[in-house]
Order: C-alpha cells, then structure tokens, then sequence
C-alpha cells in the first residue's frame, strides 16, 4: 500500500554550531498538499529551557507568507534546515501574545535519541559528516511518566498543541470536551476529523514538512489531531519535536492528512486540517519527538454508539484509542459527538442510555478473562443532566481502569441512549403506610405519592415482607428514594481500590468501602440502579457489619469489634430488611421517610 521512499543521508546540523544570525529554511504546509519553504532566522538558544540538559533554538519566521499567523499550533515538527542539513523542528511558541513571530525549535539531536530508543540499531540514515556519536546502548530505552512537567511546560513554555478535530458542534458539547482535554497535548477544534466514511481518502504524502494525523478513534467518527513530519527514512517517521501525549511506548494510528488553511489569531492560531486514510502507526511518544512506522496498523478495541429520538435512530461504528489514562475522555468524547450530531435533539429532555464495557485481563494468571461494566441509568433535564450523566461514567470507568488488582485492556465499548422530548421529573412528595398493622412475618402495602414539575399528581403501591425474626416493639425506618440513590449510599459511589493502588493507603470517604478484588470493584459499580427506578425500603436500627458488599447481621458485638480490624469490614447501624423496586418514566428526586413499629398478633384482640 505504501511504497517506501528512497533512504536519503541525513545530514544534522548540531547544536553546537548554531549561531545567532544564521538563515535556514522551516518546511511545512499552510494549504492544500504543497510544502513550501519558510525563511526562518536563528536567534540564539535557550539553555535548560525543555528540561535540565535539553535546550531549545530560538528562531523567528521572516517569511511574508506567515506575517500575519506567525508560528501556529498543527506546524508542531516542521523542520528547520540549514544549509541542507537539519537542525531541528518547530515545537513551541514563546508567548501567548507574542508579536515578532519568534518560536522555538527542538535540537534534532534530542529527537534522534527518541528515534534511537525505538531502532533495535543505529540510525542507517545519518550522514558521514555529522554521525550520532551516541549507541543505541546508551539510550534510555523506557521513558517515564512526566505528565504533570508537561503541563507546566505547556502553560508557561509555549509548547505548540495539535488541533484535534472533534466533530462537535458549538455550544455546550464542545465547551464541556475542552474541559475535559484541558492539560493534555491537544486543542480541541469543532466538527473536522475529515475522513469519517471515506477512508481511502489520500491526502499529502508524509514526508518532511507534510502534515501528519494522529487518530484517536477511526470509523464512522474521527477522532484525529495534527502535526507535521520532521523527517522520514522509508517506512520510519519522526514528528512533532514535543511530546503528543506522553505515553512513552504506545500503539495510536498515524493517518496522511491535507491543510485546508491557517487561521491567525493572536492567541490560539492553528492549522485546519483533514484527516485521510490511515498510513501507519505511533510506535513512541517521547519528550522530545514522536516515531512511527509505516505500513502497519493499530489493534484497538470497537465502538458502537447510537441514539434513538422521534422513531429515528442514527449509528456510529469504529474503533477508539483504548489506553487506560486517555480512554474514558476519547470514550466520552465520542459520546458526546453522537449527541451534537442529531440536530433535532430538544433542549430539555427525558433520557435512558443503556451500555456496556467489555475488558480483558492481561494477567498471566487469568488469561483472556472478561470483565463488563454496565453503564444504565437515566436522566432528565438540560445539557447539565447530559454531563452530570457522563462524567459518572468517567468517574466508573477510570475507578475500574486504576483499580491495582491486575492490569486490563479495553475490549469494546456499546452506549445507547433513547431520548423522549420535555423534562420528567419526579418529586416524592408523599409516603403513607396502607396496612393498618405491621406484624413479623406479613405483608404490609404502601402508597408513594409523586409529583411533576407542574403540580400533576400520581402514586404508587408496593408491598413489603415483613422479616420474622423482628421483635415486637421494634421502630422500622420506612423509606421512598431513587434506587441509584439508594445504592450510591450502600456501596459508595466509586470504590476505592485496594491492592497496589495509592488511594487504598487513605481511609474511604463515609458510605465507600475497599474492594478487595477487581471482581468487586466491577460488581459494586454493576449493582447501581436507575434513578428512574423507585426503591421503597425497610430499614432496621441495629448493629451490623459490611464486609465488601455485603452486609452480616445477627452477629455478637463482641464478633463484629473484632472483625471490624479489617480494612474490609465497616460498621453500620442501619440495613435493609425490605425492599421493593419499580421502573417509572421519569427521574426520582428527593426524598421521604417514615417510622413504622412493629405489633404482635395477640395485640389485635
């Protein structure tokens, strides 16, 4: 499919000949597929600027043809050439205003040690003159964590972002989407992604200066952000000059891409790009450039998304970034861009999603285990229901993706979501006992009376069991909630994870308890009801012991103070003796108790 391009010496231009005053030449592309060569001057260089060690070329583009833009977020890896040879690749703005289009440029010497560190050999394409002097042995071969130095460097170093094209439309989607990828490497766009339907599309051939895509979900949406090539040595690439996400090893897909313009502006310019067909594949995320290998394609896991409104339901299919610490935004994101697209979507509205995550254990000790994660619930309201819904399911998922029991992998992803028009919520406004007498071991009736927006009035009859081995006299706390409610204060609303986890070292906030088994962390979270589902319960005063998720009764206090040593075992006053629970349409709010005390037969004569 890709044939690969004739291996051309590389000659570097080395840092420690840079000096201010010299003339060179910035590749990129501003528009369509051509890349044209910006005259670029050399000011002088910026020790220690990157990191400790990794020092940074101050240049300024004097071409007439970025008066106006300046340096822009997307030209990320463009590379800069000096008398033929390379001497780096633009990777940061100065300043957030900055108005003498001043910028900085990555050495190429701290980007070929990235390339170094994922060739099992030397580098075959350096020229004769300016050979790395440094071996493959003596580069670090894993780079860590750095994600919080990262963000500092972004705010006050300038880093230049990559424009992801989102899909979403203006409005509450797109600001709620750029809360969520606020501090990572990318500057989310709206609509774009480009090749959604059509990718065969080709676009510019990658080679240095072209633009270059890096996808965060392919197929029916297109989740993609754009840089520029630095270099290509056949079916090998290096781009960016900074950091894309800064994941170190990893497995993203790499696409062609064409700029369709630049927009200037003062305080976030950028390339708007499309995305085209997919070319290869992100093989390192390093701190100073990103590689990828041509030719070959990503494993990810599967999407499918739908809504369903007005009898018409649209679908969404592809596949989507699966790493754990980035997966539950893309995720969101892309539900997110399933409800911008339906334009006929009213502003308050009655909702149920339905899903389901499918993980895999990469455990040796529990081979292609799964694991699902079901995501039902519903909601009620204005664009604030839809973000209140999912950033649950972000908190569900990075609770199940942090849990220290052992590693998984993404596996699928199913979220569907039907949607009625008007808002339906449901005030619990009145709570009455019907059965006139409660008695161990019978039946008892109660009435739930609820309540609309607009005054309109329905109930609800249930009935309860009463235990047995309830003593007369006993006071019973009779109570009406939603059953998410409910089980939010049964099981806390996200576990804490013990095992390696750092969160397990902390006392769980009140309600929460510790899971002991990634089991557990999924079975808490699975046990969720709806919150238009209405849970009427019975719950006795008396001293009991949750142990995990479930609760022990009848056990001697001496029994429950020692098992209570547990990190496991929380002690608890109340717990449910009864329950009923009934699906409704609409979303339970508030709240209503009662007390009920129980009689003996013999009492009735």
């Amino acid at each position: 499919m890709f044939s690969p391009t004739l291996v051309v010496a590389l000659e570097i231009f080395p840092l420690s000949e840079v000096r201010p005053g010299l003339r060179g030449e910035t590749w990129t592309v501003l528009s369509g597929r051509e890349v044209v060569r910006l005259e670029t001057e050399i000011v002088g260089i910026a020790e220690n600027w990157v990191a400790p060690g990794k020092h940074l070329i101050i240049g300024r583009l004097v071409d007439s043809r970025v008066a106006l833009s300046g340096p822009v977020h997307g030209m990320s890896g463009s590379p800069l050439f000096v008398d033929g040879r390379l001497v780096g690749a633009l990777s940061r703005r100065l300043g957030l205003f900055e108005k003498d289009n001043q910028c900085g440029f990555t050495p190429i010497e701290d980007m070929l040690e990235v390339w170094q560190t994922t060739q099992p050999t030397s580098y075959a394409g350096v020229g004769a003159k300016d050979s790395l002097t440094k071996s493959p042995s003596a580069l670090p071969t894993r780079l860590t964590d750095f994600d919080s130095a990262r963000r500092i460097l972004r705010v006050e170093g300038g880093e230049l972002l990559l424009p992801l094209a989102s899909g979403l439309r203006e409005g509450w989607w797109l600001d709620f989407a750029r809360r969520l990828w606020q501090g990572t490497g990318v500057f989310l766009l709206a609509a774009g992604a480009g090749a959604s339907g059509n990718a065969e599309a080709t676009g510019t051939s990658l080679e240095p200066g072209a633009p270059v895509s890096f996808a965060l979900a392919t197929g029916d949406m297109v989740l993609a952000a754009t840089g520029t090539v630095t270099w290509r040595d056949g079916d090998k690439l290096l781009a960016l000059g900074h950091p894309f996400l800064g994941l170190g090893e990893v497995s993203l897909p790499l696409c062609e891409a064409e700029v369709v313009t630049v927009i200037p502006s003062y305080m976030m310019p950028f390339k708007l790009a499309n995305t085209r067909r997919e070319a290869g594949v992100m093989v390192r995320d390093g701190i100073s450039a990103v590689t990828g290998e041509l030719g070959k394609k990503a494993d990810l896991p599967k999407y499918t998304i739908s809504v369903r409104y007005a009898d018409r339901e649209t679908r969404w299919s592809g596949r989507f970034f699966g790493h754990r610490r980035f997966a539950p935004v893309v995720m969101t994101t892309l539900a997110l861009r399933a409800l911008s697209a339906r334009e006929d979507l009213p502003q308050e509205v009655f909702f149920k999603q339905q899903g389901k995550v499918v993980f895999r254990s990469t455990d040796s000790t529990r081979p292609h285990r799964e694991f699902v994660l079901n995501l039902n619930n519903s909601g009620s309201g204005d664009a604030q229901a839809w973000m209140d819904s999912l950033m649950e399911m972000i908190s569900h998922l990075e609770t199940v993706l942090s849990q220290g029991f052992f590693e998984l992998e993404l596996a699928s992803f199913e979220w569907s979501v039907d949607v009625s028009e008007g808002e339906k919520l449901l005030l619990i406004s009145g709570l009455e006992l019907i059965t006139p007498r409660v008695i161990a071991g019978d039946q008892v009736s109660v009435r739930v009376l609820l309540q609309d927006k607009y005054g309109k009035k329905q109930e609800c009859k249930v009935s309860l069991q009463i235990p047995h081995d309830l003593s007369k006299g006993e006071v019973l706390t009779l109570r009406a909630l939603s059953a998410r409610e409910l089980d939010r204060r049964s099981y806390g609303n996200t576990p804490t994870a013990a095992g390696k986890s750092v969160e397990a070292s902390r006392r769980p906030k009140q309600g929460a308890y510790q899971a002991q088994s990634a089991e557990e962390v999924f079975s808490s979270l699975n046990k969720l009801g709806s919150a238009d589902e209405l849970a009427v319960v019975l719950i006795r005063s008396k001293r009991s012991l949750r142990y995990g998720t479930e609760i022990l009764e009848g056990l001697p206090d001496s029994v429950i103070t020692l098992l209570a040593l547990d990190r496991r075992a929380e002690i608890v006053q109340d717990s449910v003796v009864a329950e009923r629970r009934v699906k409704l349409e609409g979303v339970l709010c508030g709240e209503l108790t009662t007390c009920v005390e129980v009689e003996d037969q013999s009492d009735w004569f």
